[in-house]
């Protein structure tokens, strides 16, 4: 009985912890494949639109992980005023491990702007969120 009691402390305990080590890492991921979506973006584009070829990403950089559930869904945004030529952003799935996720959408801008939309707020920066906390 004492051993069970001691179980469901440490259980208890850690987890929360591992819960907060998980979400990190998917946040890591979400942030390393923008950074690849926009190299990829940068380097193919020149060459796609001499074809006349829209702006488009490729399978494995257009989710996190390339394999598996997915827990972020990658978008790319057309140009604006303001983002220099396109925006991707990291949506997290609906239903997934990552929805409801403080740090929201992950949104990276051709201009380097780094930002997170979060649900009810618009274009809240969350410096926490992209030093992976």
């Amino acid at each position: 009985m004492i051993a069970l009691a001691i179980v469901a402390v440490v259980t208890a305990y850690a987890m929360p912890a591992y819960r907060a080590y998980a979400a990190r890492g998917y946040r890591m991921d979400a942030m390393l494949t923008l950074y690849r979506a926009a190299h990829f973006i940068e380097t193919a584009r020149p060459a796609r639109t001499a074809h006349g070829a829209a702006d488009t990403l490729p399978a494995g950089l257009d989710r996190v992980p390339p394999q598996g559930p997915a827990v972020y869904r990658l978008h790319l945004q057309p140009a604006d005023a303001g983002n220099g030529g396109y925006a991707i952003e990291a949506v997290p799935s609906a239903g997934g491990l990552m929805a409801g996720d403080r740090c929201g959408t992950f949104v990276l801008e051709a201009t380097g702007r780094r930002a997170n939309r979060v649900s009810g707020v618009s274009a809240l920066e969350i410096e926490d969120c992209w030093r992976a906390r």
